[in-house]
């Protein structure tokens, strides 16, 4: 039997900041697992900034992730006079500076070696970032973060991270 959960929250703190933040995590209540069910950090959604190239499995794991944003510039192009499309007819074009904070856990009850770097310790991750948010909520982010074993990470992501 396992158990997940997904949350999260839009703060609005003005016209130019806001606060997201989201927690997920599994509980699978078994001694042994199959392995095609074995989840953590790592797989999508559920990452931690700054150990984007890395995939902590195992039983049980909880990552909530933070993000102070601020808007600086925020425009929509009328494309109506060149495409008769009204689903299309505006290009919002909107960037964000971002400051993360995120923050988890991965329990390995089998202490498999090949996990045992990052398993069975709290893991945390901050840095800032420059996201670009257009049509259809395409979100692109480019984000320089820094784990607590001393890495700095560039990353290019091409979805929201909640």
């Amino acid at each position: 039997m396992e158990f997940s959960f997904s949350a999260s929250r839009f703060l609005p703190l003005g016209e130019r900041f806001h606060l997201a933040t989201g927690a997920s995590g599994t509980y699978f209540f078994g001694r042994q697992q199959p392995y095609t069910l074995v989840t953590g950090i790592g797989y999508a959604p559920s990452f931690i900034r700054g150990y984007e190239f890395n995939v902590v499995e195992g039983q049980q794991f909880i990552v909530q992730k933070n993000s102070l944003r601020f808007k600086f510039f925020d425009y929509a192009w009328d494309l109506s006079d060149f495409i008769p499309f009204d689903e299309i007819s505006f290009l919002p074009i909107t960037f964000y500076l971002s400051a993360n904070f995120d923050h988890g856990y991965v329990n390995d009850r089998l202490r498999l070696p090949e996990n045992q770097r990052l398993a069975n310790s709290y893991l945390f991750g901050y840095g800032l970032g420059l996201d670009f948010v257009s049509l259809y909520d395409l979100a692109i982010r480019f984000e320089l973060s820094r784990n607590n074993n001393g890495e700095n990470v560039f990353f290019i992501n091409f979805r929201a991270p909640f």
